[in-house]
């Protein structure tokens, strides 16, 4: 009788055992994925901040040279191989961007910037976009 109460005993730790080292492992799972999450949200943000940053330098350039000054940019379809929704109300900018909404302030211009190809000219002191 004392042999059976051993091998319940071992099996019934074995058990425990087992048990505790999936919980670790489904934990250690968790808590990876969420980390993942964590940085790929960060990777849109940086992403979608450096798209704006790139259109406000370019209204930003073309408010403070000279009248005369054109330059062709373009603003790709996509970012990363994901779309995005470019909208443009008064003197800022914003994108919807992997359901995130970012947006940032340009100096004074006219017209509306595009995805694609967009023309920039300043003339009598006025910037102008696509006008």
């Amino acid at each position: 009788m004392g042999q059976r109460n051993i091998k319940a005993q071992s099996s019934f730790e074995f058990m425990v055992m087992i048990g505790i080292q999936l919980f670790l492992f489904i934990t250690i799972l968790a808590i990876g994925g969420h980390r993942f999450v964590l940085r790929k949200a960060v990777r849109d943000e940086i992403i979608a901040r450096d798209f704006l940053v790139f259109i406000q330098k370019e209204i930003n350039m073309a408010s403070r040279v000279a009248d005369g000054y054109q330059r062709q940019f373009v603003l790709t379809e996509t970012l990363e191989n994901k779309p995005y929704v470019l909208r443009s109300i008064s003197n800022e900018i914003s994108i919807t961007y992997s359901g995130n909404d970012y947006s940032i302030t340009l100096p004074s211009y006219q017209g509306n910037i595009t995805k694609g190809q967009n023309i920039i000219m300043k003339k009598q002191g006025v910037v102008y976009v696509n006008y």
